[in-house]
């Protein structure tokens, strides 16, 4: 529903050429990305997306910043990262008959992203081991992807937000 929705927004583009051109481009993504899509060549929503390490580490610098790209430009206005990774009240909150509560690990969702109650910091949790955790207030991302190029294993990759994310 919610890329059926995004394509109504964005008219004649699909959800998958916005992210290739207005985003992918946007934030220097060294490799192609692939998400799943139906019959009707419609992105599956928050399933089904896969990129390699650094161009994760490179999208969650593009969230850290709130929609800028390395250049500085704003591609996504700030605002919108605002309402998507933070909590605004109990219908964030994950219900307890729900299969994705945790007791142990309390967690609200919003916009795709998984956020902890309390805490400035976010997720966002992916298939096959790939995952974007946030740190706003240190500045900071860590990012993981079970899949590397060409189906190779890759690593962890923790970054600082600086000058040499931008020519990986």
């Amino acid at each position: 529903m919610a890329a059926v929705a995004a394509e109504a927004m964005l008219g004649n583009e699909r959800l998958t050429e916005f992210l290739e051109h207005g985003i992918w481009r946007a934030i220097g993504a060294g490799a192609p990305a692939s998400w799943g899509v139906d019959k009707a060549e419609t992105a599956i929503g928050p399933c089904c997306f896969r990129a390699t390490v650094r161009d994760l580490a490179r999208f969650g610098l593009f969230v850290l910043n709130k929609g800028r790209n390395a250049d500085g430009r704003q591609i996504i206005p700030s605002a919108w990262f605002d309402i998507a990774t933070k909590g605004h009240s109990s219908i964030d909150a994950i219900p307890w008959d729900n299969p994705s509560f945790n007791p142990g690990c309390p967690l609200d969702y919003r916009y795709f992203w998984w956020l902890f109650p309390g805490r400035s910091d976010f997720t966002a949790i992916g298939r096959s081991g790939q995952f974007i955790h946030i740190y706003p207030d240190a500045d900071r991302l860590s990012s993981r992807s079970a899949i590397g190029v060409h189906g190779r294993t890759a690593t962890a990759c923790n970054a600082k937000l600086s000058k040499y994310m931008t020519h990986w």
